[in-house]
């Protein structure tokens, strides 16, 4: 991931400097509301071509906190999502 980093742009860094941005953790997807999550292992990452501005307008984490089921609480996945919003500027 870091070699990666280096010549790519990491999305969620990019708009969220400071944050961690932990996707994963949940050990159970029963887990309750307050699960924490601990690691961060997805990544989506920009390949700026020349000549094709593109731009960063936001980026965060989607399904991250479980839904309240009839027989308690459920997470969708054991990771959460990233959602990323682009500017693609004018393209012809």
């Amino acid at each position: 991931i870091q070699a990666l980093a280096r010549e790519w742009v990491d999305t969620y860094r990019a708009a969220n400097p400071g944050d961690p941005g932990y996707t994963s953790g949940i050990e159970d997807l029963t887990s309750e509301h307050g699960a924490r999550l601990r690691k961060r292992i997805d990544y989506l990452f920009l390949v700026q071509s020349p000549g094709q501005p593109v731009s960063i307008e936001r980026v965060r984490r989607i399904l991250d906190h479980p839904s309240h089921t009839e027989h308690g609480w459920q997470w969708a996945s054991d990771h959460v999502g990233l959602l990323v919003e682009l500017d693609l500027g004018s393209r012809r």
